[in-house]
């Protein structure tokens, strides 16, 4: 049995173990974790201090990776779960991205695109879209064809 013989890294151990001492992990919701990656602010100055019951959302006035990025010319396009609130003021096309193709509730059906309550789950610019096949493969289809496309802007 061969054994792997790793080198030592004291300094970034050292590191790790000083940082994680001193901070608080204040996004161990997803919607919350998405919101302060979105907007580079704290969940709790976005209002998502805690996951979404309803389906109230990001507030459209809040600048966004995506708008900065779309403002200097970028493509932006939002592929998989949102989770940042339904209502069309806080979809990801008001938050900056050009195209959307997923889903807003916290989960739907992998195979039947539905939610829990048996309604459409799977949107394309936010409306939604009825497609064949499994969930992850339909995404990342859709994320490839978007990398290969020919376009103008980066």
């Amino acid at each position: 049995m061969a054994h792997r013989t790793f080198a030592p890294r004291p300094l970034a151990n050292l590191h790790a173990t000083v940082h994680v001492s001193r901070t608080s992990i204040r996004l161990h919701l997803c919607a919350s974790a998405r919101a302060a990656l979105l907007s580079g602010q704290s969940p709790e100055r976005v209002g998502f201090a805690r996951n979404p019951v309803t389906i109230e959302g990001l507030a459209k006035g809040h600048n966004t990776v995506a708008r900065a990025l779309a403002d200097v010319g970028y493509d932006t396009t939002f592929f998989g779960k949102w989770h940042l609130g339904a209502e069309s003021n806080s979809s990801p096309r008001a938050q900056g991205f050009s195209e959307f193709l997923g889903f807003y509730p916290w989960t739907i059906s992998y195979y039947s695109h539905q939610t829990v309550t048996e309604e459409p789950g799977f949107y394309d610019d936010d409306g939604p879209v009825s497609r064949d096949g499994y969930l992850t493969d339909l995404l990342s289809d859709e994320a490839c064809a978007f990398i290969n496309r020919e376009r103008a802007a980066p």
